[in-house]
This record gives C-alpha cells, sequence and structure tokens, in this order.
C-alpha cells in the first residue's frame, strides 16, 4: 500500500508539474501574440522642462510628408494636453496599432498640426528576441527539474523560471485592453501577479542556494517574510491598474506609475539582498566546490541582471532614459538561465573558468589567428601586386599565402598549447597524466610493478586516502586485493569477495562506475550500495573492469585528500588509467605464459632427446650381450657340449623363452628411436600379400600351437602389394602375436584379406586410391570403447584380468600405427565385449 502511494505521489507530481509547465508557456505565448497590438510613433521624444521634446524624427520619407523636425514641442495627441513622456505612454496605451493620431507640434512660434497613423511599437527582432529569451528560461526551467526533481533549490529554480518566462513574453503590461474581452483583463491581472514575485523568489533562491541559511532553518516564518512585500505590491499595483483602464484619467496614472516606481526601487534592493546572501554563502563556505557554484551565480548575476539592474530599471526609476535599448538588455539577460542551470544540474571544480574561456577565449583566440593569418596573406598579395606583374603576382600571392599558412600552423599550434595550459588547466594535466602513465607502462616488467606503478599514477594524478585494485583469482572463486595503497592489513583481508557475493553481483550486473552518494558532481552516474564492507572502510568510487563482457575486478578509491566531489573528468581519468593498466597486466601475463610454456616445451624436447639417445645407446649395446646368452643356451639345449637333464632342460627354456621376449622389447625400442628421430627407412617391394602372411603364420605357429590355437588365412587370390617386405612382416608378427596372447585356449585366429579403395582430397580435386586391407581377427576378451581411441599410443594396454595380463612395453601397437602409416595406409580396430578384436590396416596395391 505505501509502495502504491509513493508511485501515486510521484505519477500526480509529474502530470501537476507538466500541466503547470505547459500553462505558463501558453500564458507567454499568448502574450507575445498582442505584442504588436501596442502602438508606438514613428519618432521618438524625450521630457525638457515639463515639455515633450522630439529627440529623432522618422525616416526620411515619413519626416518630409509629416512635415515633423527634430527640436518640435509636443503640445497634444488629439485633444489631451501632454507634458511629460508618461502622458505620452498613457494615452497611446489606449489606443490601437493602425488608428490614425492628431499631433499638435510647436516649431518655434508657430502651432502645426499633424496626423500619424499608429505603428506596432516593437519591430519583429525585438519579438523574436523576446520569444527566444522566454522559451530558454522555460526550457532551462524544465530540463533543471527532470534532472532533479527532488532538490529545493531545483523546484525553486523550475518556479523562478516559469514566471521569468511567461513575465518576459507579457511585456505588453502597459497595454490596454483593447477588446475590453475577459483575456485581456485576465493577462493582464496575471501579469500584475507574477512580475513583483520575481524578486522575492530570487532572493529565496539565494537563501537556499547551495545551502540554506542558518537564520531561515531556525526561524521558519522569515520564508513568509520575504513574500510579504511581493504580496502588498501584487495588491497596489493590480488595483491601481484597474483604475487606470476604468477611469482614464491622468491623476490615476500618475498614482500607478507612482507605485510602479516604488516597485522598481524594491526590485533593486531585493536584487541587492540577493547578491548579498551569495557573496555571505561564498565567504562562508566549507568546501571550495560550495564556493564555485556560488561564483557561477554571482557571475550570471553580474553579465546578466546588472545591466538591466542598472542600465535599465534605475534609471527608468529615477524618470529618465534607460542607457541601453531594450534588445540589448535581452541578450544579457540570456546568461541567467544558462548559468543557474549549469550551477545546479553540472557544476564541476574550476567550471566557471573553463565554460567562460570555452565561449570567449577560444572564440578569441581562433579570431586572432584568422585576422592575423588574412592580415599577413593580404599584405604579401599587396606588396607583390605593387612590385610584379598582374600575372606573376598572382602566382607569388599563392606560394606566399602557402609559405605563410606553412609557418603559421605551428605558431597556431602553440597558441592551443597556451589557452589549454592555461584555461583548461585540470583536463590538460588528466590529458599529459594519461600519456605519461602510457609510456611508463613499457617500463614494467612484471604484474608487482606494473600493480604498483599503476597505485602510484593514480595517486600523483589525484591524491586519495585509499586505493585498491581487486583483481579475480584464476585458482580460486574470489576477488583479492592485488595492489593497495592507504590500506592496512584487516581491510585487505575484509575486501576478499566471493563471486557468488551481493556486492559482486550489483557491480556485475551495473558494470558502470559507482560513486557514493553525494560524492558527485553529475547526475548521471551509479550509486555505490551502502552498508556494505566498501562503505564501511571508506570507499568513495569503484571503477568496475570489463572485458569482453565479463567482470575481471574492479579500482576501489576512498575519500580525495582535497575533499572536493567526483567529477567527469575525475572518473574519465581514473576509468581510462585503470583500463590501460590491466590491459598491460594481460599483456605482462600473456608475456609470462608465453616465456614459461615456452622454457617447458623446450625443456621437454631436451628431455624427449635425451631419453631417445639413451633408449638407443642402452639399446645397441644390451644386444651383443643379449645375442651371446640366446647363442649360449641354445647349444646347451642342443646337448653341447653334452646332454643336459630334463630339470637343466626346462630352466634352460625358460632362459631361452625369455632371452626372445628381451629381445623383441630391445627391437620395439630400438624401432621407435628410429621413427621419433625419423631415421628409419623404407624400401617397398611388389610384395605377393599371401606369401608374406603365410611366412608371419609360420614363425609364430610353435608359439600357438603351445596354446592349441589354430592360424588360418582366409582364400586370398592374386593380391599384390607395395611395401617394405621387413616392416611389413613387423606389422604382421606384431598382430598376430597379439591376438595370439589374448585368444582363449583351443580358438582360432585369422587372417582375412581384400582389395579397397579410399578416397584422399587433394587440393585440386578428389582422386581414387587402390588399398588393400588386411584384417586380424581373434576371438579374446575384446578392447573397451573407451579404449579403442588410446589403444595405439605409446605404452598402452589393455588389463582386464589376470589371466589376460602378459608381458610387455605397450609399444608394438603403437609401432605398427607408425610404420602402417609411413606406408601410406592406415590402421583401426573394431571390438565388442566378449567378442575379440578385429585389426585392420590397409597398404597400397601393387
Amino acid at each position: 500500500a505505501k509502495m502504491k502511494m509513493k508511485i501515486s505521489k510521484k505519477l500526480l507530481g509529474k502530470i501537476f508539474f507538466i500541466v503547470m509547465s505547459l500553462l505558463f508557456l501558453a500564458l507567454g505565448l499568448l502574450g507575445i501574440s498582442r505584442l504588436h497590438l501596442r502602438p508606438g510613433l514613428q519618432f521618438q521624444w524625450e521630457d525638457r522642462e515639463n515639455q515633450v521634446v522630439v529627440s529623432k524624427v522618422p525616416p526620411r520619407g515619413v519626416a518630409q510628408e509629416s512635415g515633423l523636425a527634430k527640436g518640435d514641442i509636443l503640445l497634444k495627441i488629439d485633444d489631451h494636453l501632454v507634458c511629460k513622456g508618461q502622458e505620452m505612454e498613457f494615452l497611446l496605451d489606449t489606443r490601437k496599432t493602425g488608428e490614425r493620431v492628431s499631433l499638435t507640434i510647436q516649431r518655434a512660434e508657430e502651432k502645426l498640426t499633424i496626423s500619424f497613423i499608429l505603428v506596432p511599437r516593437w519591430g519583429k527582432r525585438f519579438i523574436i528576441l523576446n520569444l527566444l529569451l522566454g522559451i530558454l528560461f522555460w526550457a532551462v526551467g524544465v530540463f533543471v527539474y527532470l534532472k532533479k526533481p527532488i532538490e529545493r533549490s531545483a523546484q525553486t529554480f523550475f518556479w523562478g523560471c516559469m514566471i521569468i518566462s511567461a513575465t518576459i513574453m507579457m511585456v505588453f503590461w502597459q497595454g490596454y485592453p483593447y477588446d475590453a474581452k475577459v483575456t485581456d483583463y485576465f493577462l493582464s491581472i496575471i501579469y500584475f501577479i507574477l512580475y513583483p514575485i520575481i524578486p522575492a523568489i530570487i532572493l529565496y533562491f539565494s537563501c537556499i542556494y547551495p545551502d540554506e541559511k542558518r537564520i531561515l532553518h531556525r526561524y521558519k516564518f522569515l520564508q513568509f517574510c520575504i513574500f510579504v512585500p511581493c504580496l502588498g505590491f501584487i495588491i497596489l499595483l493590480e488595483v491601481s491598474y484597474l483604475s487606470v483602464i476604468h477611469l482614464k484619467t491622468m491623476e490615476t496614472f500618475q498614482t500607478f506609475w507612482s507605485i510602479f516606481t516604488g516597485f522598481r526601487i524594491y526590485f533593486i534592493l531585493y536584487l541587492a539582498m540577493s547578491i548579498g546572501c551569495l557573496i555571505h554563502s561564498y565567504i562562508f563556505s566549507e568546501t571550495k566546490e560550495s564556493q564555485n557554484k556560488i561564483q557561477w551565480v554571482l557571475w550570471s548575476i553580474c553579465l546578466g541582471i546588472a545591466p538591466f539592474l542598472f542600465l535599465w530599471t534605475l534609471p527608468l526609476a529615477l524618470s529618465r532614459t534607460p542607457l541601453i535599448p531594450e534588445e540589448v538588455n535581452y541578450i544579457f539577460l540570456m546568461i541567467i538561465p544558462l548559468a543557474f542551470a549549469f550551477s545546479i544540474v553540472k557544476y564541476q571544480v574550476l567550471d566557471i573558468e573553463i565554460i567562460i574561456n570555452r565561449s570567449i577565449v577560444y572564440l578569441l583566440v581562433t579570431g586572432a589567428i584568422v585576422i592575423m593569418y588574412l592580415v599577413l596573406a593580404g599584405l604579401a598579395g599587396y606588396i607583390l601586386g605593387i612590385v610584379s606583374p598582374a600575372k606573376i603576382s598572382i602566382v607569388f600571392a599563392i606560394i606566399c599565402t602557402l609559405i605563410v599558412a606553412g609557418l603559421f600552423s605551428p605558431i597556431k599550434q602553440r597558441i592551443q598549447t597556451f589557452v589549454d595550459k592555461t584555461f583548461y588547466r585540470v583536463k590538460y594535466n588528466y590529458r599529459l597524466a594519461i600519456k605519461e602513465f602510457g609510456n611508463a607502462l613499457f617500463s614494467a616488467y612484471n604484474q608487482i610493478d606494473l600493480i604498483n606503478l599503476l597505485m602510484e599514477k593514480i595517486n600523483a594524478a589525484i591524491p586519495f586516502e585509499k586505493i585498491a585494485l581487486m583483481l579475480r583469482s584464476p585458482s580460486t572463486k574470489y576477488f583479492e586485493v592485488s595492489g593497495s595503497y592507504g590500506m592496512i592489513d584487516e581491510e585487505k583481508i575484509e575486501l576478499r569477495l566471493n563471486l557468488a557475493s551481493d556486492l559482486v553481483q550489483i557491480i556485475d550486473n551495473r558494470k558502470v562506475p559507482m560513486v557514493k552518494k553525494g560524492r558527485a558532481d553529475f547526475t548521471d552516474t551509479a550509486e555505490l550500495p551502502t552498508g556494505t564492507v566498501l562503505d564501511k572502510i571508506g570507499i568513495e568510487l569503484l571503477i568496475p573492469i570489463i572485458i569482453q563482457g565479463q567482470l575481471m575486478g574492479f579500482l576501489i578509491l576512498g575519500k580525495k585528500l582535497s575533499n572536493t566531489r567526483f567529477s567527469e573528468e575525475d572518473i574519465e581519468l581514473l576509468t581510462t588509467m585503470t583500463d590501460e593498466g590491466f590491459i598491460a597486466l594481460e599483456r605482462l601475463r600473456l608475456q609470462e605464459t608465453i616465456i614459461l610454456e615456452r622454457a617447458e616445451k623446450e625443456k621437454l624436447e631436451d628431455l624427449n632427446r635425451i631419453k631417445s639417445e639413451f633408449i638407443s645407446h642402452v639399446s645397441h649395446e644390451l644386444r651383443t650381450p643379449l645375442t651371446s646368452i640366446c647363442w649360449s643356451v641354445e647349444n646347451l639345449l642342443d646337448g653341447i657340449p653334452e646332454k643336459p637333464s630334463p630339470k637343466v632342460s626346462e630352466y634352460l627354456t625358460g632362459i631361452h623363452d625369455s632371452s626372445q621376449h628381451l629381445g623383441r622389447m630391445i627391437e620395439n625400442l630400438l624401432d621407435i628411436s628410429k621413427i621419433e628421430a625419423g631415421k628409419i627407412e623404407m624400401y617397398p617391394e611388389r610384395l605377393n600379400l599371401f606369401e608374406e602372411i603365410k611366412k608371419s603364420i609360420e614363425i609364430l605357429r610353435p608359439f600357438a600351437e603351445k596354446k592349441d590355437i589354430n592360424l588360418e588365412i582366409s582364400p586370398i587370390k592374386n593380391l599384390w602389394i607395395k611395401a617394405d617386405p621387413d616392416y611389413l612382416q613387423t606389422i604382421l608378427t606384431n598382430l598376430l602375436n597379439n591376438a595370439i596372447k589374448y585368444t582363449h585356449k583351443g580358438d582360432e585366429v585369422n587372417v582375412d584379406a581384400k582389395s579397397t579403395a579410399e578416397k584422399r582430397v587433394g587440393k585440386v580435386a578428389a582422386r581414387v586410391k587402390d588399398m588393400v586391407a588386411i584384417s586380424v581377427i581373434d576371438n579374446g576378451p575384446g578392447i573397451p570403447k573407451e579404449k579403442q581411441k588410446v589403444i595405439f599410443e605409446r605404452f598402452e594396454r589393455i588389463r582386464k584380468e589376470k589371466a589376460a595380463r602378459e608381458k610387455g612395453l605397450g609399444l608394438g601397437l603403437h609401432i605398427v600405427k607408425k610404420l602402417v602409416e609411413l606406408q601410406g595406409g592406415r590402421i583401426w580396430v573394431k571390438s565388442e565385449a566378449d567378442k575379440g578384436c578385429t585389426f585392420t590396416f590397409t597398404l597400397p596395391r601393387g
């Protein structure tokens, strides 16, 4: 219910704001639409010793037609005597543009009567300027309210702008209700309600901006006292003006004019009090930024209101002619809404100097540069025109102009640098800081140096009480302090944030800089959450580090030592330095990773080379004694020098088998060494496949007969292949040997072959190559599917049960795969649990 009530209040507030702003705009536009009705004469006059004297005659054609001359004394308008300019104004206000009046004038001793048609008092230029100024006040007031609808100073500024806007556009306050319609009276009444409120609302604004005066806070009734005089003037002006309209006598007009003169004095006094309040606030401001805000308002009053106050209103209050035209007065008044709005909405330190210099200094410097350039170019062309013929002078003028332009460019650059250093000091220093930081990044050779450099440069650019760089730890699910300044160990421990914590989630969702409430000079910023560990340790600003949409870390900063609030330039500088620092940090991390990987790779390559050399050397060294052992055991088994006993024969047979097995392992190690070293050489021949398979079977038949395994060859008709005969035997014996090892006792091993074709895609087109596929099929326990992809890797063996555990290094299938591939073929396996294996390899057809 409370939430609904808040929403309804906000909605009603917005509706009220929209209605009131549109109403004031409509009042102003209605007033502008009636400006052309107020009449005037085509000449000007002034008061001289209770006489109205013509001071400026109309254009020559009108002057000749009317016979009016400068110095003529005006005696009557129609039948009404006139002695003062105010009486002229009153009598004209009772008429309307387009009507004809008769003027009685005295020239020397002669009296003349001249007829004039009344023309609009204000020209189109004045009306357009009036409209622009009124709309400018209206738009600025609406903009300020939309930016800060809650602040009382912004609300007061909004109402002040609305009233001033309508009053400026309803400038016909002395206008007569010509048609006697209700709307005519309505506009006049509204005008005299709004106009006296202006000085009161300006004084009230100066008492609450940037902070409310203590006396107003203590004595609330003083706020109402500010508006009491304006209420009195509203009543007096309304009554006197309506009396003038109804009675149409000079006495009532004189009374009204006296009251209005008193109102002007009240206007001047209230504005003087407003300036005094602002000066008082400026002197007793606690911070530099508050002083600069007030300085903005004072600048606007000096440049905007002062001409209106002292050169227009004051002379009129003293019954004198204004010292400046109305158009000039309005141009100066345009400064006021712009300066006030900027001070409320987007204040920054030294912004007074920055904005004034942007609008004036750059304009002056640019103008000076252009003028100097034109003068130099023109002078060169003029001199050449004197000393040279016409055609030659044109060519020389162009050349000299280009030379002057070339010489002038460095001067322009130096002037630009001077202006930046003088008037844009904050931004200039920040640009230098970013440039210096970018150059210094290359001096950091490791992550610790880089993080310390970042802390140092940030603190040098903007001194802070505390700085910390939080980075995501690759090994844990936490953001941890990677570098800090001005923080104690307990605070660093508290800052260890889990990735799943609410604070981290808020930072990750917003992905924009976040500032503590009330510590930023601009509105377009996210607010730092309160009640968190950051709030506890005094953090006022957080800059997230976003890489490819992911939160990689953040920079947190405490209070500025200057105690000023954060500006857009501050956040832009810190964001740029943080991003550049993190990019450099990632570059260093990548470099370190590459260096470590390269060192690791080189180390592995060295180890692999040493291993291969060791294996090759040891294998060669083992072959000689192993050959001697095998030869001696075979002689003993053959009865040399004497026939052994059955028990000795059994031991000798075991020694012989183990020696043979060791010999095969040594051969495998030598083959692997040759393959990895790339020293193996192939000598392919055209071979009869049936005969080659038969040779391998005969070699392994004794081994098969021990396990009662039958070796079978499928019928192969005239299949010829192209292969190295020695390595083909190595492939077949390895596959047959494995099949015999893992086949159950009493089963059989089959060898099959058939002609096939393999498609190979080249760079130009596909071609078909004839191949022969040879399969070795056993009835063993099979190979699990997850192991079928790695069975051909080095030292990979399958152990399913104790009965199946056979001696070996796990190099046989790896050697087979390499030898098949070196001859242009490939190998694969098909197997199901308890249904045996089928190893198939292909070789080119011969």
